[in-house]
């Protein structure tokens, strides 16, 4: 069948056909401004989707492990001692170790761990993004430092951080010390704690460590608090706190306790200051920063920033009339072109396509060059004063950087380019070609319009490629994109046992420092905690059969200062609430902040329930957590982490007693097994089953030393990296399950996160 000659039915020549040279001319100008619209188009796409998206800023700096690296080969860099060393200056505090760097790297991770600076870091870039896309009319600046660390927060923030450093001189000299000597001295004490009054941390003598305290009278129990505090005012709760570790034989403990005290004007000055220092400095304001980085004054840094705002607005603006515009030239060339025939003016709309395709490449290719020859002394001047860890991070992310815009740069050009080479192909191809021309052979002379409709719908698909492309972007679940697609029974969760048993909560025997919303901050996932009514009828005795008679005895002289009637409402309190409690509607209200601040983090509460299961689906309904708690049904696989913020149900709750109904209030050993508890010191550790069997979905790792008084120098020992890695593998080996719930106490103290960080990348049994 002979091909259709769009110029067949027309009465003489086209004016295209008659003017062979204006015909070119045109062909080339049309060609010219599609390319031009196109370059214009994707210039525009990638400022919006790339250049000016806080995702793809946060995507770079997870994939260089930034966050990590900033302590491991930043702070770490010996040529950055003074700068990590005047960080803690105002606290005053001399003799931190005989390695100082390390210390000191550490305790910064500690005040200002990874998930904290990630979220301070992120929110800072999305804030400025948003403001140059003008999706804000106010351009805020603040890094998130002072929301996060207000004056009190910091100073407890600093308080806590110097406790961890305490505990791990604890507990090395735990190490060293010999058998337990019967008494203390005294006299060496108070020294000892004078000198931390004044400022100065050294070694802890070992005979301090192992002295034992427990059985000692109580009048003497009092010299030794007395020594501990000196003449410092302390309020009731802490001196509580203090006597109680003291009865129960634990000595470190209540040294930590006095610490705390001891340098609580310390970190109140420290905190204030820094709090002052920070609000003026660059560290809080990204204006700022910039000003410093670019030696020019924040005016005109601002300036800057809204010239360029204005270019991206009138981008965005420009978008939809780009692509009217690239349609209108596929039109013009193809009805330029009709007289020629079909399959000519489908090759020459496909040839103009793969032209434009490969034109922004090379001009964005001539541009990288240009901004390579550029960069390097820019780089270099501004980097000359920053040691080779920083500078090796900086290089690493400006690459990572330009990868994922000239990658994003080749889908789009080459989508172009693909569809005018399909274009071509089809226009050479005589069987298509034919099909096409029999097709439209009843359109006549229109048909050319049926065939620049087509390419013109496609060219319109553009702006829902954009959108498919944005929409597979990777988005990490719980800090990481690994994590999404694996299910949550077996994604590892850092894990606070006794979430709620807080010495900022004036708890007696706490079990953790940092508030539950810290906890969360840092990057715990998985919260054990006790529900109780405020009934408190029975015997102290009856809730701590292994507690030493002076324990006892200062647990019910608090009991009966705090008061044993019962009161009105739900609480969380260990054992018995007199000695320990806090409203739950409070504590998981702290839950509920955080889950609504953090769209894309699941956690898992696992309840020992003392109340009902009706009075716990009231209290998580009045603290505004309904709307997040996750039911499973029986038969089913677990989800996802992605599946399970895709539903914004990203609350798992399980009781050890009860439950369900309600449905999503799940019975936790009918779905995890552990290991056991009760373990006196580390060699005990074992991973046996206990509550829950076998073969269970989820894992329990219960890791903590069982003590009327729990101990953060336990905590620094069995938390380390070595001793809490091994005993997750060793129970991955021989329960066939890697344990995805490992339960802490004092999580501050070790290296939960970076063995959980470690677990989670590594292969399942």
């Amino acid at each position: 069948m002979p091909k259709v000659n769009l110029a067949a039915s027309a009465p003489r020549p086209s004016f295209w056909s008659r003017h062979r040279t204006s015909k070119s001319i045109a062909t080339v100008l049309v060609g010219l401004v599609f390319a031009l619209a196109f370059v214009l188009y994707l210039a525009s796409n990638l400022v919006e989707d790339r250049l000016l998206d806080g995702a793809t800023y946060a995507d770079v700096l997870r994939s260089q492990n930034t966050y990590q690296r900033i302590y491991s080969d930043v702070f770490a860099d010996p040529a950055l001692l003074d700068l990590t060393k005047d960080l803690l200056a105002d606290t005053r505090i001399e003799g931190l170790s005989d390695n100082v760097l390390a210390l000191t790297t550490s305790t910064i991770n500690t005040l200002l761990p990874p998930k904290r600076l990630q979220v301070v870091v992120e929110g800072t870039i999305d804030r400025l993004t948003r403001y140059l896309r003008g999706d804000t009319a106010q351009l805020d600046a603040q890094t998130g430092l002072l929301k996060d660390f207000d004056r009190e927060r910091l100073r407890e923030r600093i308080s806590n951080t110097l406790l961890v450093v305490l505990t791990s001189f604890f507990a090395e000299a735990r190490t060293a010390a010999g058998a337990a000597a019967a008494n203390v001295d005294v006299t060496k004490l108070s020294a000892y704690m004078d000198r931390i009054g004044d400022g100065v941390l050294d070694k802890v003598p070992p005979e301090l460590v192992r002295a034992s305290v427990g059985k000692l009278p109580k009048e003497r129990r009092d010299q030794i608090a007395a020594a501990l505090l000196g003449a410092r005012a302390t309020a009731a709760v802490v001196r509580d706190q203090i006597d109680a570790a003291l009865a129960a034989d634990d000595l470190p403990s209540a040294m930590a306790l006095a610490t705390r005290e001891r340098l609580r004007d310390r970190a109140t000055a420290a905190a204030d200051r820094a709090a002052t220092r920070i609000a003026g400095s660059k560290y809080v304001n990204g204006v700022a920063a910039a000003s410093a980085y670019l030696n020019e004054t924040e005016t005109k840094v601002i300036e800057r920033l809204n010239t360029v705002r204005g270019y991206v607005l009138t981008l965005r603006a420009l978008q939809p009339w780009l692509l009217v515009l690239m349609i209108a030239c596929v039109l013009l060339l193809i009805w330029i072109h009709g007289g020629d025939g079909l399959m000519s003016a489908l090759r020459i709309a496909g040839v103009t396509l793969v032209i434009a395709g490969v034109a922004a490449v090379v001009l964005w290719f001539i541009l990288g060059l240009i901004l390579r020859s550029e960069a390097p002394p820019l780089l270099d001047g501004n980097l000359s004063a920053v040691p080779p860890g920083a500078e090796r991070l900086i290089r690493d992310l400006l690459g990572a950087f330009a990868s994922e815009i000239f990658r994003t740069l080749f889908v789009w050009a080459g989508l172009v380019a693909l569809l005018g080479a399909l274009s071509i192909v089809l226009s050479y191809i005589e069987p298509i070609a034919d099909a096409i021309s029999r097709a439209l052979a009843p359109l006549g002379k229109h048909a050319w319009l049926a065939v620049a409709g087509v390419i013109g719908l496609l060219l319109l698909g553009l702006p829902l490629a954009r959108l498919a492309i944005n929409a597979v972007r990777p988005k990490p679940c719980n800090g990481s994109v690994a994590l999404c697609d694996k299910s949550v029974n077996e994604v590892v969760f850092p894990t606070t046992h006794n979430s709620m048993s807080i010495s900022e909560y004036g708890w007696l025997w706490p079990t953790h420092d940092g508030t539950v919303t810290d906890q969360l901050n840092d990057g715990i996932r998985g919260l054990l905690v006790d529900t109780h009514y405020y009934d408190v009828g029975a015997s102290l005795k009856a809730y701590l059969p292994n507690a030493p008679e002076a324990a006892l005895e200062v647990a019910n002289q608090v009991a009966a200062k705090v008061g044993r009637a019962p009161r009105e409402g739900t609480f969380t309190c260990h054992m018995i609430c007199p000695i320990g409690s806090t409203p739950l509607v409070e504590m998981l209200g702290e839950v509920r902040a955080f889950l609504d601040d953090n769209p894309r983090e699941v956690l898992i509460v696992v309840i020992e329930d003392k109340i009902s299961p009706e009075d716990t689906a009231r209290v998580f309904d009045e603290a505004g957590l309904a709307r997040y708690l996750y039911t499973h049904t029986d038969g089913q696989a677990w989800p996802t982490l992605r599946q399970m913020i895709e539903q914004d149900k990203r609350l798992i709750v399980m009781a050890e007693v009860e439950g369900p109904p309600p449905a999503w209030y799940a019975h936790v050993w009918d779905y995890t097994m552990e290991t056991p508890y009760s373990f006196s010191s580390p060699d005990q550790f074992s991973c046996e089953p206990n509550r829950g069997g076998t073969g269970k979905p989820f894992f329990l790792m219960n890791h903590w030393i069982e003590r009327v008084s729990p101990s953060r120098v336990d905590a620094e020992i069995v938390n380390s990296y070595d001793v809490l890695k091994a005993r997750a593998l060793q129970c991955a080996r021989e329960r066939g399950k890697m344990p995805n719930l490992i339960g802490v106490n004092f999580y501050l103290n070790g290296d939960l996160m970076r063995v959980v960080d470690e677990l989670n990348t590594m292969p399942r049994p």
